[in-house]
């Protein structure tokens, strides 16, 4: 399935990962394209719960944020300070915190899965989580080409 294709269709939202080399400013391009709104997480500066939530925090752009699994929650769910006919948030290098803290990061992928539920069962524009996988899967996700 083509990034492209799921963006038209706000029941795909979900978490997904994208296998092969990265291509960071080509999905920014479809998806901004598409009128979506993009965030890149960089997991190059993440490799604890506090160093996601500083992270998500700056490149969410969240107005207020209590650095706890509710905030993020509730944060994810909101989105309305944003603009955009949806939102896809790109997570790469997301390795050293699934090593190093496999719990929390299984909890987070939980929340994210709650905030894109929330949103497709309200009238809010869809969230979308894309995690660059160029070493091959991590963890099991619906895997995505990009275009």
């Amino acid at each position: 399935m083509k990034i492209s294709e799921i963006l038209d269709h706000p029941d795909d939202a979900s978490l997904y990962q994208i296998l092969g080399e990265p291509q960071r400013e080509l999905l920014k391009n479809i998806v901004e394209s598409k009128g979506f709104r993009f965030f890149w997480l960089d997991g190059n500066q993440v490799s604890t719960r506090e160093e996601f939530y500083n992270q998500i925090e700056k490149v969410m752009e969240f107005p207020w944020f209590g650095h706890n699994l509710d905030a993020l929650s509730d944060c994810l769910g909101d989105l309305d300070w944003l603009t955009g006919k949806g939102f896809v948030l790109y997570y790469t290098d997301y390795g050293a915190f699934l090593n190093a803290d496999a719990h929390s990061f299984d909890i987070i992928l939980d929340i994210f899965v709650g905030a894109i539920d929330f949103r497709r069962q309200h009238p809010l524009p869809p969230l979308y989580v894309f995690f660059e996988a160029p070493q091959g899967k991590l963890f099991s996700l619906r895997v995505l080409e990009v275009g």
